[in-house]
């Protein structure tokens, strides 16, 4: 029984989860695919009342709707879009937003990055 797989999603998860900067990845839809922990800290500061994450906080999502806007004009290039998004604690964050293959004839994700400005 091969599990390389298994091992190349728990090895790829503990990339992520080691990253200082938040990321988020994304289907197409807003729905989580993933986050770390500093994703999860940052989108509870930009959103405090969206809670717990399954998806997106609006701000962020607006940010992919862009991405998203950009397939059909920039379809074959590497387009990264980015914003900064204040808080009302006026925390402020960079992101940033592009597509991200996992597995090649399935749709795209989106992948976000995002840190703290400052």
């Amino acid at each position: 029984m091969n599990d390389q797989p298994a091992r190349t999603q728990y090895l790829l998860q503990a990339i992520i989860d080691s990253f200082v900067e938040g990321i988020l990845i994304l289907t197409e839809q807003g729905e989580l695919f993933h986050a770390n922990a500093q994703a999860r800290h940052i989108c509870q500061q930009i959103s405090p009342s969206e809670t717990p994450i399954d998806s997106a906080p609006r701000a962020i999502w607006r940010v992919c709707q862009t991405l998203l806007d950009s397939r059909q004009i920039l379809a074959h290039q590497k387009v990264i879009i980015e914003d900064e998004i204040a808080t009302d604690d006026l925390d402020v964050f960079h992101i940033r937003v592009r597509w991200l293959d996992l597995d090649e004839g399935k749709p795209p994700y989106i992948l976000v990055t995002m840190k703290d400005s400052e």
